[in-house]
C-alpha cells in the first residue's frame, strides 16, 4: 500500500478547474476531508460518469452527481432492496436498515434523473450487464465475501484512465477488509490517502510518491 498525504492528491488536479459542489456533512458516512477527496479524484480523471457499490443514504451519491456534468446517466449506484438473507459485518446491518426508510439525498437535486438505482444483492451483481465507468465507490456491505466480489467487479467496470476508491480501508470494525486491500495492494499498486479510511486505484498512471516531487511543482 502506497501512503500519501492529501495534499498530493489535490495538487495532481489542474487548478484551473472550476469550483466544486460541496455539502457539509450530515447523515452521510464521509468525512470532509473524504468527500473532497473523492470529487479531486473525479476531477483528475475527468469523470463522466461513476458507479457505486453501497448507495446508503444517498449523500456520496449526491456528491458524485453534482460534481460531474454531462448528459444522460451520471451516476449509477447500487443497494439491496432488503436485509433479509444478507450477512452483515459489524453495525452495516443497522444502517442498511435505516436506509430502507430514509429518502436518498440525491432526490434532492435538480439532476436526480440522472441518476440510475440499482435494488439488489451485490453478490449478485455482474458487471456484464454495464458498460465501463470513469470513477467506481466501493462502500457497501463491509462482509468479505462482498467487499471481494463487489471488488472484483469493479476491476471489470473501470474504464482504462479510471478510478477505483474504497471507504473504511484501516477502520477498526472491519480488519478482514483492510487485510483483503492490503493484500491486494500486492498486486495492484493501491494508495492509501493519509487521515482518511479511502484508498484507490488509479490505471494507467501514478501519483508522486512524495509532496516534494518536482512533478507537482
Amino acid at each position: 500500500m502506497i501512503n500519501i498525504r492529501p495534499n498530493q492528491v489535490f495538487r495532481a488536479v489542474d487548478v484551473s478547474l472550476e469550483p466544486f459542489w460541496f455539502q457539509l456533512p450530515g447523515r452521510g458516512g464521509l468525512l470532509t476531508l473524504e468527500s473532497t477527496i473523492l470529487v479531486a479524484l473525479l476531477k483528475l480523471v475527468e469523470a463522466k460518469n461513476a458507479f457505486e457499490f453501497g448507495t446508503y443514504k444517498g449523500f456520496t451519491t449526491r456528491l458524485l452527481l453534482e460534481n460531474i456534468e454531462g448528459s444522460g446517466t451520471l451516476v449509477t449506484t447500487l443497494d439491496l432492496p432488503t436485509v433479509d438473507q444478507v450477512s452483515f459485518e459489524g453495525s452495516d446491518r443497522r444502517l442498511a436498515i435505516e436506509s430502507l426508510t430514509d429518502e436518498r439525498e440525491y432526490r434532492r437535486s435538480v439532476k436526480s434523473d440522472q441518476v440510475a438505482q440499482v435494488l439488489m444483492d451485490s453478490l449478485r451483481f455482474s458487471a456484464e450487464n454495464f458498460g465501463k465507468f470513469d470513477f467506481i465507490f466501493v462502500d457497501g456491505n463491509h462482509k468479505i465475501s462482498y467487499a471481494r466480489h463487489d471488488t472484483e467487479e469493479a476491476f471489470k467496470l473501470v474504464a482504462d484512465q479510471g478510478c477505483i476508491a474504497w471507504h473504511d480501508y484501516r477502520n477498526p470494525e472491519f480488519p478482514e477488509l483492510t487485510a483483503f486491500l492490503d493484500d491486494l495492494s500486492s498486486f495492484r499498486p493501491l494508495y492509501h490517502v493519509e487521515e482518511t479510511m479511502l484508498c484507490f486505484y488509479l490505471p494507467g498512471r501514478s501519483l508522486p510518491q512524495s509532496i516534494g516531487d518536482p512533478a507537482l511543482n
